[in-house]
């Protein structure tokens, strides 16, 4: 049974009207909300693991996490030994002006100038004795600001990244 909105009285044709312009709003506000919706920075995939103690671990990219059950394989076999995820390295500690001594004698700290700059190792291993730091890298996640920090680790930790 079909009917017609001008079968309707007025002042029920002005409610139905109002209605369906706000379903078509709110219709359009879903639409704008999921392209909204922010993609990663190098259209890469976000990918949830159960870790082998129950808890899990959301790593950047598919290949990430395909490198992580690599190292897990050669971490069963005896390969490697004390695999850790996400470690972070201070590369320069955090600037700070200088403390100043209260009215009443207490200690008030400076005020943070400049926060410190990290970098965040994707997976570090014992291999044959010696710690490797391991970076998953794809040709264009290689940008200044990581072969800076690259340089900076070695200089600072002397540490060289291995990357996958």
């Amino acid at each position: 049974m079909a009917f017609n909105l001008s079968d309707l009285p007025p002042r029920m044709q002005v409610q139905v009207l109002a209605k369906l312009k706000e379903e078509e709003k709110e219709k359009d506000t879903l639409q704008e909300e999921e392209k909204d919706k922010k993609r990663s920075k190098y259209r890469s995939e976000k990918i949830t693991v159960t870790l082998p103690d129950g808890t899990e671990h959301t790593f950047d990219s598919r290949k990430e996490a395909r490198r992580y059950e690599e190292l897990l394989v050669r971490l069963k076999a005896g390969e490697i030994s004390d695999l850790r995820l996400q470690v972070k390295y201070v590369l320069i500690p955090a600037q700070y002006e200088p403390d100043i001594v209260g009215k009443r004698g207490g200690i008030k700290k400076g005020k943070l100038i400049e926060r410190e700059a990290s970098y965040w190792a994707d997976f570090v291993y014992v291999e044959d004795g010696k710690v490797v730091v391991e970076d998953v890298k794809s040709p264009i996640t290689r940008t200044p600001v990581y072969k800076l920090k690259k340089k900076l680790l070695l200089y600072v930790h002397g540490i060289r990244i291995v990357e996958v």
